[in-house]
């Protein structure tokens, strides 16, 4: 099943996702050319945060309890883990952007030297 996701940050306009219910909500983003802020993607470092203002989640492995409250009491959501159940709305801590592909020289950098083309010496 396919659920919209709608991610909220101060002065970015809204970011509207389709999400699978077996697809966390980082994973939906980049899928569709954004990149979330995310660190471990493991549920424990809280760097993904994002508050629930309506909608149901699930979470597909168990994540830090610690890393989801705030400082003033809020209940915090953590997107690496987070599972829509229904369609959502949240408003996220930290901003996105779009996803930029490596600069060539990265992309080269990265190939093994025979798919590089290179002669033997």
């Amino acid at each position: 099943m396919t659920f919209r996701v709608t991610l909220r940050h101060p002065g970015l306009p809204d970011l509207r996702l389709d999400c699978g219910s077996d697809t966390p909500i980082t994973e939906a983003a980049l899928a569709a050319g954004w990149r979330l802020h995310v660190a471990c993607e493991r549920g424990g470092c809280g760097a993904c945060r994002a508050v629930l203002q309506s909608g149901r989640l699930a979470y597909s492995e168990p994540v830090s309890e610690g890393r989801r409250q705030g400082a003033q009491g809020e209940c915090f959501e953590l997107l690496c883990r987070a599972l829509a159940r229904s369609d959502l709305e949240l408003q996220t801590v930290r901003p996105w952007a779009p996803l930029t592909p490596a600069p060539l020289s990265a992309r080269l950098a990265a190939q093994p030297a025979a798919a590089k083309g290179s002669a033997p010496g």
